[in-house]
């Protein structure tokens, strides 16, 4: 089954670089093939930690991956802290006021008379994105 999927995406990468299929059409039907491993993978994932937990062994190899089990990240909440809620208040402010500035190329000054500089701006990579037709 893997090596027919390996196979599969050679063929169309191959086809792409040769010319004979579009590099869209390409790019979908990998995209549908990903959805699907992907969709597939989630349904077994808690069964597939549960196993990995069980196992306890420092190193579990399958068929040629090392699987490792990594622990959730720590993560705190400040949004009960009344003073971070405040400047946040005035961070998302002056975040608004850089914007403007970027955007505009005019000097913002804000309420308390200080001038705000502009945020710098960049661009991510493009990508592409699918959604089905309904």
């Amino acid at each position: 089954m893997i090596q027919e999927l390996e196979t599969r995406l050679v063929r169309l990468t191959l086809e792409v670089e040769e010319g004979d299929r579009s590099a869209i059409q390409a790019w979908a039907e990998m995209k549908r093939m990903a959805d699907l491993v992907k969709t597939a993978m989630g349904a077994i994932e808690d069964a597939a930690i549960n196993e990995r937990e069980s196992i306890g062994a420092d190193e579990c190899h399958v068929d040629g991956l090392n699987i490792e089990l990594v622990q959730g990240r720590k993560m705190y909440s400040y949004k009960h802290i009344d003073r971070w809620k405040e400047l946040q208040v005035h961070m998302k402010q002056v975040e608004q006021a850089a914007k403007t500035a970027a955007d505009t190329g005019h000097l913002v000054v804000d309420h308390y008379g200080q001038e705000i500089e502009p945020a710098e701006l960049s661009f991510g990579k493009s990508y592409l994105k699918a959604t089905r037709l309904r």
